[in-house]
């Protein structure tokens, strides 16, 4: 596992990502460390996408000892703060066909505008035949 910049990623590689997200709570943080809520995801990295911001779209399994159901997130590249390289190209060495599968389902399902319903999750799940 090797610290990687951004624009060496390769559809199917096994990725670590710590990437910073916004937060809410009930009070106003006192220490500015409080401020700083950094993500940490492993996942396979699927592709690059967006028309006003860039995103790395990432496919990600959290449902135990099954390999049918995924989560794919989209991640905007301006907060990710860190990309570890786990292993080229693992999808296709440990699951063949994965990648196309992914890639084809991610591509048809996520919807391509979401301002009629701005309550909509930006995260979604997929499940293989």
């Amino acid at each position: 596992m090797r610290e990687v910049g951004i624009g060496s990623l390769k559809p199917g590689d096994l990725i670590g990502l710590d990437w910073a997200d916004a937060w809410q709570d009930g009070r106003v943080p006192l220490e500015v460390e409080e401020y700083d809520f950094i993500w940490h995801e492993v996942g396979i990295f699927l592709y690059f996408a967006g028309s006003k911001t860039k995103h790395l779209v990432l496919a990600y399994n959290k449902a135990p000892g099954t390999i049918e159901e995924w989560t794919v997130t989209a991640i905007p590249v301006s907060l990710v703060k860190r990309v570890l390289l786990i292993e080229r190209g693992y999808a296709e060495k440990v699951l063949p066909g994965l990648l196309r599968k992914l890639g084809k389902k991610v591509r048809f399902k996520i919807p391509k505008r979401m301002r009629h319903n701005p309550d909509c999750v930006k995260v979604w799940q997929i499940e293989l035949p």
